[in-house]
């Protein structure tokens, strides 16, 4: 889905604006990143993103950044506080909790370096 709608977007700069603004794909694809287990699929949802704000020339579109700047934050939230709040780990066991932890300061790197591009 979302390789097909980079390529809609691509085929013409108003089919952005007509389809983020009605379907908002590109932002649920950003509020979902840290679900997701492939990071191939992590990897082109940040490169459309990138795309999206120089390529097609929707520098002004801020719904997508906003996304991506909120899950960031929130990793970073996580991370500092250390996974405690997540109610998800509450007693797994520590290599469960590293590894989710991991993952998650994984995701926040590759967030992290997308967003000092932009």
């Amino acid at each position: 889905l979302l390789q097909a709608t980079l390529q809609v977007f691509a085929d013409h700069p108003d089919n952005y604006s007509i389809i983020e603004g009605r379907q908002h794909i590109l932002s649920y694809y950003l509020l979902s990143f840290p679900c997701y287990l492939d990071g191939d699929l992590k990897n082109f949802v940040l490169k459309t993103l990138e795309f999206v704000l120089t390529g097609v020339g929707v520098a002004e579109e801020v719904t997508p950044v906003n996304a991506c700047v909120e899950i960031f934050f929130a990793l970073c939230h996580v991370l500092i506080d250390g996974g405690k709040n997540v109610n998800a780990l509450e007693n797994k066991p520590s290599e469960v909790r590293n590894a989710t932890l991991k993952a998650l300061s994984d995701d926040a790197d590759l967030m992290g370096s997308t967003l000092e591009k932009l």
